[in-house]
């Protein structure tokens, strides 16, 4: 049977209404499936595509505030802690109203990268910090608050931030000028290859991403 912390967090993470819904458990050669609502809509990662054009930058903000409020910031507060991890552009589904995530990781806060499988085959994607994946990498909740920030990134430019070699990002406003310089800032420091330098908390870059409204 799957694993009890996996049933737990996969019921948890379906109560929020940004998030699919999970519709069935089921185990077959040795593997435990999870099967979650899927949406019929266009992602971000399409409508980028689609247009050619960046998103509006009060867009932007408005979109990163309801995903810090209504996923994010709630997640740290189950017992236990828990993480998105595949918080990115293909996953983010938009209406011209609303939004919503797909593919849960269902992993826990504070578990070793090793240790959970569910992010393995991901471990190359710019949109989770450049650490994970290395020896003592431990999952936080710093995956998530990097994983919004760079996905905004790409919401405003169209490309993925992160050099893989340096583990920089080009600054924002050289891609494209439309850009504030104090969205320019919170992007830099949230996406700074050193964890210690980054937003610590959803709550720090709530209060950063309020002076931009």
């Amino acid at each position: 049977m799957a694993r009890p912390h996996m049933i737990q967090v996969a019921n948890a993470a379906s109560k929020y209404r940004h998030l699919p819904r999970l519709l069935q458990i089921f185990r077959e050669q040795g593997r435990d499936f999870f099967v979650f609502q899927w949406f019929q809509v266009e992602t971000l990662q399409d409508r980028i595509k689609r247009t050619r054009r960046p998103l509006p930058e009060q867009d932007l903000v408005r979109l990163c505030t309801s995903i810090l409020n209504d996923s994010v910031a709630p997640f740290v507060l189950q017992n236990p802690p828990i993480v998105h991890g595949l918080i990115r552009p293909e996953h983010l589904f938009l209406t011209n109203e609303a939004w919503a995530l797909s593919n849960c990781s269902l992993v826990l806060a504070s578990e070793h990268f090793q240790s959970s499988t569910h992010l393995e085959w991901t471990i190359q994607s710019p949109y989770l910090p450049p650490e994970i994946g290395t020896v003592r990498s431990i999952i936080t909740g710093q995956l998530d608050i990097y994983s919004v920030l760079a996905t905004a990134y790409f919401a405003l430019t169209g490309t993925t931030p992160q050099d893989r070699e340096s583990g920089r990002s080009t600054p924002v406003r050289q891609k494209n000028p439309r850009v504030s310089e104090a969205l320019e800032s919170i992007l830099a420091k949230g996406l700074d290859p050193s964890p210690d330098r980054r937003y610590q908390s959803a709550s720090e870059l709530q209060h950063d991403i309020q002076t931009l409204t």
